[in-house]
């Protein structure tokens, strides 16, 4: 069947399902880019040909499946190499944020995935990232060969058909964040100098953003700011922990992270002033180059909140579509329930324990998001007594958007419960207990999320059921 055919009778069969699809050109405008890369990757080849494509392919499911869920229209670019590359149009200020808490969550999710694997993985690989903002001008195909360009960087469509092929970008500014990929290091997220500004100017959003991001050295690079000293910065979480967090022997093969361990990552929280985020004001204004970040602020603000995509693409009703929350309470086999204690970070619930989480994908059966979320976030194995049964639902409100979104609890078994306790994801939960629910009291000054003393009674009424005899006598 001819390709234009087969659109056709695409298109067809999706309005008969009561779906829209649209045809649409990838939009200017200012784009945040990010970058994850296996390290030590030559060295594993070398030394393991018979895992190491194995490991390689796991990797990008790892880091493509870990950094879809955490940050919303974020879009696949390309893989180079044991690099894979994504790319989000920035439609709103709290777009600049949230993918930084994204990218050091996916980053740790697939490392400890990846470690899982073999042990020859756990020893020598890890993952590093790299995240940068660069606005960019779409370049139609039927362009002439001169054109009245906007901004330094431009996305083209590839491939020979019109409604064929991906998207790619190009331009100084979209180069520059794979100049500073290489001042990364294992479980670093090193990030863009206009990114940084982005995200100092409007800092009022974020309020430990200065306590996280701060430069760590200054390097020359090739073709950018015309050999002028660009900053390099990195975002931790805790710098009072960066430290202690190199392995022993990373400052012996690397003059930078002997740097950063000596000057830049001290004990104290706070850095000297020439490694504050505060320094990118001086810098920006001292090369001349505040235009740009004005430039960027702008598209920012007067950008349309709406998703950018390409080739035939299809736009699902919102009556035919939900956000779904899928919890499971998890126990070992002789009957404890893990729980988790949400960081001070989150924005809902934070310090509160819970259960954990997945949201249910579009075409995804509930035992699959269990155990994919499960496994990412916990590094537990699940398993479940046939299908999955609901033990009850719940609601929970997002007074700040402005909506309620369901949810369904379901009762599951820890198949590894020794290896959570390694495995699990700070980013997720800053800690994890494994109580009894048959001596449960909530009356301790502990927090918990809404309706968890009553899903753990229910929860542990199916599981002895679930059981039978055998869990009787094991408690």
């Amino acid at each position: 069947m001819p390709a234009r055919q087969l659109v056709e009778v695409t298109e067809r069969r999706i309005r008969e399902r009561g779906f829209t699809t649209l045809r649409s050109t990838p939009q200017s405008g200012l784009y945040l880019f990010f970058s994850f890369d296996l390290v030590n990757s030559t060295q594993f080849k070398a030394s393991h040909p018979g895992i190491w494509p194995v490991v390689v392919r796991r990797f990008y499911e790892f880091v493509e499946n870990a950094f879809s869920t955490r940050l919303e229209l974020v879009k696949l670019w390309k893989f180079v190499g044991d690099e894979i590359l994504f790319f989000k149009k920035a439609q709103k200020i709290q777009d600049l944020g949230q993918c930084l808490d994204a990218a050091c969550e996916a980053l740790n999710a697939a490392e400890a995935l990846l470690h899982q694997i073999d042990s020859a993985a756990r020893e020598m690989l890890s993952v590093k990232a790299t995240a940068w903002v660069a606005p960019a001008q779409y370049l139609p195909p039927s362009s002439s060969e001169k054109v009245n360009l906007e901004e330094r960087n431009i996305i083209v469509k590839t491939g020979s058909l019109p409604d064929s092929g991906d998207t790619d970008f190009l331009g100084p500014d979209v180069d520059a964040g794979f100049r500073i990929s290489k001042f990364t290091q294992r479980r670093r997220l090193v990030v863009s100098a206009h990114l940084a500004w982005l995200l100092y100017r409007k800092r009022e959003n974020w309020s430990d953003i200065e306590k996280s991001l701060r430069i760590v050295g200054y390097e020359t690079l090739k073709g950018v700011w015309a050999g002028r000293p660009y900053p390099i910065f990195w975002y931790e979480a805790n710098w009072e922990k960066a430290v202690e967090s190199f392995p022993y022997d990373e400052h012996l093969s690397s003059e930078f992270v002997q740097h950063v361990k000596e000057r830049v990552a001290p004990t104290s929280s706070e850095p000297q002033p020439e490694w504050r985020l505060s320094r990118v004001e001086k810098i920006f204004h001292d090369l001349g180059k505040m235009h740009e970040c004005e430039r960027m602020l702008e598209l920012l603000s007067s950008m349309p909140a709406t998703s950018d995509d390409d080739g035939v693409t299809i736009e699902i009703p919102r009556d035919r579509y939900a956000e779904l929350h899928c919890v499971a309470v998890c126990f070992s086999p002789t009957g404890k329930v893990l729980i988790g204690k949400r960081p001070n970070t989150k924005r809902r619930l934070s310090g509160a324990f819970e259960f954990g989480c997945g949201q249910l994908r579009l075409g995804e059966s509930f035992r699959d998001c269990l155990r994919r979320a499960y496994k990412q976030d916990f590094g537990a194995d699940l398993e479940f007594d046939g299908d999955p049964i609901p033990v009850r639902t719940f609601t929970l409100s997002d007074a700040s958007e402005q909506r309620e979104i369901p949810g369904i609890i379901f009762v599951a078994e820890v198949q590894n419960p020794d290896a959570v306790q390694a495995a699990f994801l700070k980013a997720k939960h800053s800690e994890i207990r494994w109580i009894d629910p048959a001596s449960f009291t909530p009356g301790d000054g502990t927090q918990y999320v809404p309706g968890f003393e009553q899903s753990l009674k229910l929860a542990h009424t199916a599981w002895l059921l679930w059981k039978g005899p055998r869990a009787n006598l094991e408690n």
